[in-house]
């Protein structure tokens, strides 16, 4: 599974949606409803799977699908 893929499953995981809906420049909190607890567990829930710090300053910056995605991205890439 990509990288991207399983991130937007996460998300859905989290915000109990399907991931077909998601669409890249969809904004976390104004369009699908995430919350700072919804935000906190999938920080949580993404550091586990891919084994990395995620500071909460960093995540507090995400706009949309596609910042996580590329955050995430990155942040593999050089770790």
């Amino acid at each position: 599974m990509d990288l991207e893929t399983k991130v937007r499953e996460i998300i859905c995981d989290v915000l109990s949606c399907q991931v077909e809906d998601l669409s890249d420049d969809a904004f976390l909190s104004d369009d699908l409803g995430m919350t700072p607890d919804d935000l906190e567990e999938f920080v949580a829930m993404a550091q586990e799977e891919y084994e990395i710090e995620i500071p909460d300053v960093d995540a507090e910056e995400w706009e949309t699908v596609a910042n996580v995605v590329s955050y995430i991205h990155d942040k593999l890439e050089n770790a």
